[in-house]
């Protein structure tokens, strides 16, 4: 190439360079100061002094700056861009997507893998236990540990003494033949002219008027929240309940009667059934429960009843109602046993034993 055209196209390229520094000055200042290109050092200044915007990336012309690094990029490539909301939310749901499935599938590693621990301690177990030499073991001779029982047995309550067996045996028959003679066929009638509805009001009458039987025994036994429960199902019953025909403390306002009697409170303080014992159409008792029962006879307002002909058919309607509303559970109970004296008296004594630890 002649020398002439090489100097001309050098000295085009120098002036088209030049006639660029303006340009290049407004676009990226302080990388054309840096790299010494220009004479506009007063712009240069005047961008260094500037203070930094709140947001770490900020546009200048054509060029994206960010905090800290002083680094220019040019614009137009989307990974030199802060990330918009937009993108950040996207990333969130993502999260949000996949973690449930990662957990649960770690949760069902770890579950697999303890399992596999358990098995193999189990077979460890088992290996080890097993007799050396082909020795085999007499199962008698190990013992049961007690947590391999299930359902540990309930310690049965102590039998009641009973010196007076012969006796009460006979009381025992007479009751049973009195029932089945007498107290079942008029129940049986009584229930077949009175509705059940009258009869359960009947029971509730008299389970209402006693009530100082249970507020004393109550209080006797340091249960001062149950005595004021029973006043209070007594002034409700009264009251909303019609004289205690009906019981809307129980089914309206869920408080249920707190059952004690001077039996229990003698059982709570320690004091053993003594002997068993019939008594005559009353049934099974004991020593303790027969004194407990000529204690609360005081507290029973029937028996202030000055009338005896009023004061008789108040008690003998008191039974004939009881006995309506429950024929079919001695029956039950007699004709299942061997011998059905053992079975209530062994009823009678599991039945206030609870009533006891009640």
């Amino acid at each position: 190439m002649p020398r002439g055209v090489a100097g001309d196209s050098s000295e085009r390229w120098a002036g088209t360079l030049l006639s660029r520094i303006p340009e290049m000055n407004q676009e990226c200042p302080r990388e054309i100061a840096s790299s010494g290109i220009g004479s506009e050092r007063s712009q240069v200044a005047s961008v260094a002094d500037r203070k930094p915007p709140a947001s770490p990336w900020h546009r200048e012309g054509n060029c994206w700056r960010s905090f800290p690094g002083d680094r220019f990029r040019r614009a137009g490539t989307a990974r030199e861009k802060p990330m918009s909301g937009r993108s950040i939310f996207a990333c969130l749901f993502a999260v949000l997507l996949l973690f449930p499935p990662v957990r649960t599938f770690a949760a069902e590693e770890g579950e697999k893998a303890a399992a596999g621990t358990v098995e193999s301690e189990t077979a460890g177990g088992v290996t080890d236990a097993t007799p050396r030499d082909n020795m085999v073991t007499d199962p008698s001779s190990v013992e049961p540990s007690p947590a391999e029982e299930p359902f540990p047995q309930e310690t049965p309550p102590p039998a009641l003494a009973d010196p007076l067996e012969p006796l009460n045996q006979v009381l025992f028959v007479v009751n049973d033949k009195v029932y089945f003679w007498v107290m079942k066929p008029v129940a049986r009638g009584y229930r077949a002219v009175v509705p059940e509805g009258i009869r359960l009001s009947v029971r509730n009458f008299f389970a209402n008027i006693t009530m100082p039987i249970r507020v004393v025994n109550n209080l006797l036994q340091g249960k001062i929240r149950n005595s004021g429960v029973e006043l209070l199902r007594f002034g409700i019953n009264t009251t909303a309940g019609i004289g205690g025909l009906f019981d809307p403390a129980k089914n309206d306002f869920h408080l249920d009667p707190r059952d004690e009697d001077l039996g229990q409170t003698f059982g709570k303080y320690g004091l053993g059934h003594g002997l068993y014992i019939v008594l005559p159409i009353l049934g099974p008792s004991s020593l303790r429960d027969a004194a407990g029962l000529a204690g609360d006879s005081f507290l029973d307002p029937v028996n202030h009843v000055g009338d005896t002909e009023v004061l008789i058919g108040a008690k003998a309607l008191k039974a004939e109602n009881e006995v309506s509303l429950r024929i079919g559970e001695y029956e039950d109970l007699t004709k299942s046993a061997l011998d059905p004296y053992v079975a209530v008296r062994d009823a009678y004594s599991q039945y206030r034993s609870k009533k006891v630890k009640e």
